[in-house]
């Protein structure tokens, strides 16, 4: 046992050391640069080559930790190749890398693989090889350290997106050249085609010269669709690109054009099941980037499905108005220009918010003014009703006054009668007695009923009028009303009244019990005096433009300092038996009508309100 020990220890201090040179030198190899020659068969300026270069750089550097180095040949090959030729450009790749360490060669097209396969050996020997946009790479013979993505025409998938969005498709005219390329190419599709639905009528336009095709395509009308396959030599010889054919029959055609390939996107073609070179790019990337790794790889691994994409131009779906709805699913809509939504949508929704917001607060200050409305006319009507509260209770405070207001002209006129009926005897009377007796009947009864008028007026209820007022005259039938009263008081009146007065528009009743509710607190403010004289004086004056004044003083008991303002608030009264509510209301009936009405104490003694109203205003 202990010399199986020995022998355990003495192995672990042997192969200890060995694993972990193997680990060091493994992680330094993952990240010693890469070297990878790409091997383009056309010029740089092909634009299927520059969408596939772009996509296979980006996507090895980014799976790979360690520095890439990318040599690029753009070998730019002839339709044909001589013995000559192939030799020279032997000796020019040899003579270019012939120090250069190469990890692998990537190339794009059947000729550049045909390249790498005839001298990898003396470029770059047991260097493994990734190709793409190679088409028929199942009939290549490929050595075991090749693989890539094989570039398939799926011309029957395109025809079927056509008819999906063109239901009324009767004549499918297909498009294509004379080179080897667009034979190989147009025999797939005669045979993809061949399984398409029976009604379809089909045209091949090959075997001619550029100029008869571009003829052709301009007298189709609808019903037809033209699928271009592939065109880089026409039957006269003369070679040219995909794309410069394709700009040719689009001046032209009258109807759709649909393509095999994404670089005649963006020229003219509704759209199809393209051939994709980004996603050649990538995927050849990505095999590109598990070889530089260590894997082992091979003909086994070639990708032919799914490196297809359906892809359709927005511009020429809206040209033809076809229905993107009619779309296969998940096909990709290039050069679609955003909506006003989708360009403009924060500002869209900032302002729509902006409008909703005022929205909302015009809104609510129209409900807040209807309620104020609402409020102010129920403020008016209680006002009303109110004042009307106030102008019974100065009546039934007036009952002794009315009572004998009344009394006196019905005295006259029942003495007047009497004298009258005495005046019937022919032996007595005379024609201008008896004139005169009738004339004072008359005037008591005027009398008479212009008392029980003001009464009535001083008793209406109902909604305001608003008409032309004499402030004058309002003063003078409240004075008339209040005659007796003021005498029972011993109390003197002076007026003072401007002759030619504007007209204020407002209540005459409401107006009125302004001036009423006046003359009787300056009446009871000078019933509490000390027994000094008591004088009622009246004034109004037009002293600024567009206004009436009215000043109503007495000589009473006045006010205390800074109660002058107080005297207006409901319910506050200087008087044992008074409600507060007069001059209140008194104010509520100025200011409704426009006005301003204040107090200030005189300078002797007593007080003086004055009220100034707007001439022609009212609510």
């Amino acid at each position: 046992m202990p010399s199986l020990r020995l022998i355990g220890v003495v192995v672990a201090a042997l192969v200890w050391p060995l694993l972990g040179w193997a680990a060091t030198a493994t992680a330094a190899d993952s990240d010693r640069p890469r070297s990878v020659l790409l091997l383009y068969a056309e010029t740089r300026l092909a634009p299927a080559l520059i969408q596939a270069d772009a996509a296979f750089r980006s996507t090895v550097s980014s799976q790979l930790s360690a520095p890439v180095d990318f040599r690029t040949e753009f070998l730019d090959l002839p339709p044909m190749q001589d013995a000559a030729y192939e030799r020279q450009l032997r000796d020019l790749l040899r003579l270019k890398y012939h120090d250069v360490h190469l990890d692998l060669i990537m190339v794009f097209a059947a000729k550049a693989l045909h390249v790498a396969l005839e001298h990898r050996a003396e470029l770059a020997p047991g260097v493994p090889i990734v190709f793409m946009a190679v088409d028929a790479a199942g009939d290549l013979s490929l050595p075991g350290d090749v693989t890539g993505v094989a570039m398939t025409l799926d011309s029957m998938d395109t025809l079927r997106a056509a008819l999906r969005l063109q239901p009324e498709i009767r004549r499918v005219v297909v498009v294509g050249g004379t080179s080897g390329i667009d034979q190989r190419w147009l025999a797939g599709a005669r045979a993809a085609f061949a399984g398409a639905p029976a009604h379809l009528e089909f045209t091949y336009l090959t075997d001619l010269p550029l100029e008869a095709v571009v003829e052709k395509v301009a007298a189709l009308r609808d019903g037809a669709i033209v699928i271009l396959i592939s065109f880089t030599r026409d039957s006269a010889g003369r070679h040219s690109t995909g794309v410069e054919v394709l700009k040719r029959l689009v001046e032209t055609s009258r109807v759709p054009i649909y393509g095999m390939g994404d670089v005649f996107m963006g020229h003219g073609i509704v759209g199809g099941r393209l051939i994709d070179f980004t996603n050649q790019g990538v995927r050849a990337g990505e095999l590109a980037a598990r070889l530089l790794r260590g894997e082992k790889l091979g003909p086994a691994d070639i990708i032919t499905q799914n490196t297809n994409t359906y892809m359709f131009d927005w511009r020429q779906l809206r040209r033809w108005r076809l229905k993107e709805s009619r779309l296969p699913p998940g096909s990709v809509i290039r050069f679609q220009e955003p909506s006003a939504w989708e360009r403009y949508r924060w500002p869209i929704i900032g302002t729509l918010a902006l409008v909703l917001l005022e929205s909302l607060l015009i809104t609510g200050l129209m409900v807040q003014r209807a309620q104020r409305k609402r409020a102010e006319a129920e403020t008016s009507v209680q006002r009303s009703r109110l004042a009307h509260v106030q102008r019974v209770t100065v009546v039934g405070k007036l009952a002794a006054t009315l009572a004998h207001e009344i009394n006196q002209p019905l005295g006259a006129i029942v003495s007047n009668a009497e004298a009258a009926s005495r005046l019937v005897d022919p032996a007595e009377a005379t024609g201008a007695e008896l004139r005169e007796t009738l004339g004072d009947i008359i005037d008591d009864g005027q009398r008479a009923s212009e008392v029980i008028r003001r009464l009535r007026v001083m008793l209406r209820t109902g909604a305001p009028e608003h008409e032309p007022c004499d402030v004058n005259g309002l003063i003078a039938d409240v004075l008339r009303f209040l005659a007796a009263d003021l005498e029972r008081a011993e109390v003197s009146t002076e007026l003072r009244l401007q002759e030619g007065l504007p007209l204020v528009r407002g209540d005459r009743v409401q107006l009125q019990q302004v001036i009423l509710n006046l003359v009787l607190n300056a009446e009871d403010a000078m019933a509490d005096g000390d027994g000094g004289p008591r004088r009622l004086t009246v004034e109004t004056a037009a002293r600024a433009p567009g206004t009436v004044e009215v000043w109503v003083r007495d000589t009473g008991v006045g006010v205390k300092d800074g109660d002058a303002e107080r005297i207006f608030e409901p319910f506050v009264t200087t008087k044992a038996s008074g409600l507060g509510l007069g001059l209140s209301i008194s104010r509520s009936i100025v200011e409704a009508h426009g006005g301003t009405i204040r107090a200030e104490r005189n300078p002797d003694q007593g007080l003086s309100v004055h009220v100034q109203l707007p001439c022609g205003a009212g609510t």
